[in-house]
């Protein structure tokens, strides 16, 4: 009899260790807990070398929040999809000084650019903006020293060419402002010392202070008859400039 008790007490405690086992670690993890933990994906890097790194903003959106690339200069194109989410946004500073990118193609799945976003890029030649972009931040692309082209697409609908946003932007030749954008803010494009040529189109309402000083080379410029103000020292120190800039009667 009192083999049989110790037999079945042996069984009923080997019992218990194997329903333990399967409950916890050594360490008293609770096993079941640790299998379902998500692995949260942070970056992807694509067979040209390009590392994005990206932040969830809903459960199908992400925003861009850095760029690494390649020692050598090269073009980026950023991928409209992100770890399976569509990529909507590039944050403040993602390419900040990002010194060696010549060109970035921007899909049309983003609607917003952040603050200095590209600022700082000294081999940057090239952009255009997707018409789907509504919004783009402050200094954005200031100090693109080699930025000689910038193309907002047709049927821009961004609304406002914001504080510094082409600062010394020394080698841009010419730019057209959309019509969507209302406002050219303060030294949005000061000392842009190559922009020789401005198109302002029907729908900007107003020309922030200092926003075209020191344009060096720019020759004259046309305000629509939308254009209700202008900032002090708008277009002071241009010394290229026929005349003043020719305003509306109204």
């Amino acid at each position: 009899m009192k083999k049989f008790l110790a037999l079945a007490l042996a069984v009923m405690m080997l019992g218990s260790l194997v329903a333990c086992s399967k409950d916890k670690n050594k360490d008293g993890t609770n096993l079941e807990d640790y299998e379902q933990e998500e692995i949260v994906v942070t970056h992807i890097t694509t067979e040209s070398g390009s590392t994005f790194y990206f932040d969830a903003i809903d459960s199908e959106t992400v925003t861009l929040t850095k760029y690494v690339g390649k020692d050598e200069l090269h073009d980026v194109v950023i991928p409209d999809t992100l770890n399976g989410k569509k990529l909507v946004a590039i944050s403040d500073e993602a390419f900040y000084y990002c010194s060696n990118v010549k060109s970035v193609t921007v899909p049309a799945s983003v609607t917003s650019i952040g603050n200095y976003a590209f600022a700082g890029c000294a081999k940057l030649e090239s952009f255009t903006l997707p018409a789907t972009v509504t919004t783009i931040g402050k200094g954005v692309f200031a100090n693109c020293t080699a930025l000689t082209t910038f193309t907002f697409a047709a049927g821009s609908t961004v609304t406002a060419i914001p504080e510094a946003a082409f600062f010394q932007c020394t080698a841009l030749n010419a730019i057209e402002i959309p019509a969507s954008a209302k406002i050219v803010d303060a030294l949005a494009f000061f000392a842009c010392s190559e922009l020789a040529t401005v198109t302002v189109n029907e729908g900007v309402e107003m020309i922030g202070a200092q926003a075209f000083q020191s344009c060096a080379a720019l020759t004259s410029v046309t305000l629509p008859a939308s254009v209700r103000s202008i900032g002090s020292m708008a277009f002071a120190n241009c010394p290229q400039l026929a005349t003043t800039p020719t305003v509306p009667a109204n």
